[in-house]
């Protein structure tokens, strides 16, 4: 199974990176994972980002989210994700928006119970 990793790249903190790096070496036992470590992330305008995570995603059949809404990158990939109808699980939330946010309104219209959605 082809499984893309959605987390925060910029604004990870040190304690969200050790709990997504060891998500990732978990998988990699056993699937092909596809994560921010695969992309360059020295781009000055993003699009090679965004690219290259897009096809991942395309390829894949599964992503695993660690949500941070102040992640703008992880807006636009989970928009992906759910656009190509992937399965999305949610892994870790590690920061949401008080209110309306992606993480619940996804959470309410995959599953409705608030755990593995599609």
């Amino acid at each position: 199974m082809k499984i893309y990793i959605l987390c925060p790249v910029r604004k990870m903190t040190n304690e969200e990176k050790v709990f997504v790096e060891n998500h990732i070496d978990e998988l990699s036992k056993e699937h092909e994972v596809h994560s921010y470590r695969d992309v360059e992330q020295n781009c000055e305008t993003g699009s090679s980002i965004v690219l290259a995570h897009g096809k991942a995603i395309e390829e894949c059949d599964e992503v695993h989210v660690f949500w941070n809404h102040e992640s703008t990158g992880s807006h636009f990939d989970l928009g992906m994700a759910y656009a190509w109808k992937k399965k999305i699980v949610f892994i870790k939330l590690f920061k949401d928006n008080e209110g309306k946010s992606y993480h619940k309104a996804l959470n309410e219209i995959l599953n409705g119970d608030g755990e593995n959605v599609r």
